[in-house]
């Protein structure tokens, strides 16, 4: 059943931890198909770790999915049909540039990272494993945030081309946008972009879908789903 909400819970559920296995698998493939595209040998490297790190915690998130639903442990991540992917819609439209690329993963990093780590609050195996991997998502940030840096710097105006729609995109992710995570990651973006208002940004918000973190109904495109069926990088 469909539950749409204006309220978000910190109690960390099965489909919370299927949003942020899927979100991770996507921003692995990301990078993955990214990676050839870095512009110098230290992006190349960073993308590389970021691959490793993302698809890994995307297989420990699974194996709490699995766990969660009572499942016996497996060596892959499980595959999951089209209609139940749950990555954030931030990711279901490709970046058509570098710098589109880079506000697109500064979003996405920040927007999983906040969730991890409210889930991280919640004790038990859940919250202990989360935090570990907080601990692993910091040099990740920091690339991201580097990244973001250097060209809010030179290329201010098309960051905020980009951030026009990746912050429309975004707020799907949240019931509303008094979102206290959404409203932290506005403040993020302004100490990078502090001329550009997110108030400028128009947002038509359909019901929402608490489950899979996306407006009702919505799906994964069908080339993003093919595309994480088809590699084997898990």
């Amino acid at each position: 059943m469909t539950v749409s909400t204006d309220r978000e819970s910190s109690a960390t559920s099965e489909s919370e931890l299927r949003v942020l296995r899927d979100t991770k698998i996507v921003l692995g493939h990301w990078y993955a198909l990214v990676l050839p595209n870095a512009m110098a040998l230290q992006d190349f490297s960073a993308m590389a770790a970021m691959v490793q790190v993302s698809l890994g915690h995307a297989r420990v998130l699974d194996s709490l999915v699995r766990h969660s639903a009572d499942l016996p442990p497996t060596s892959a991540v499980t595959v999951v049909a089209r209609d139940q992917l749950a990555s954030m819609v931030l990711l279901d439209r490709p970046p058509s540039d570098w710098t589109d690329f880079v506000t697109a993963v500064a979003l996405g990093e920040w927007a999983v990272e906040k969730r991890i780590r409210t889930v991280s609050t919640d004790g038990g195996r859940v919250g202990d494993t989360c935090a570990r991997l907080l601990m692993e998502t910091s040099f990740v940030l920091d690339y991201v945030r580097g990244w973001l840096r250097v060209l809010a710097d030179s290329s201010t105006d098309r960051v905020h081309e980009c951030l026009e729609e990746r912050v429309r995109e975004l707020r799907t992710w949240y019931p509303s946008d008094a979102s206290p995570e959404l409203r932290e990651i506005l403040g993020q973006v302004a100490e990078f972009a502090p001329t550009w208002t997110p108030g400028d940004v128009v947002a038509d918000r359909p019901p929402w879908e608490a489950t899979r973190r996306r407006p009702e109904g919505s799906l994964v495109p069908v080339a993003l789903a093919n595309g994480i069926a088809d590699r084997e990088l898990m």
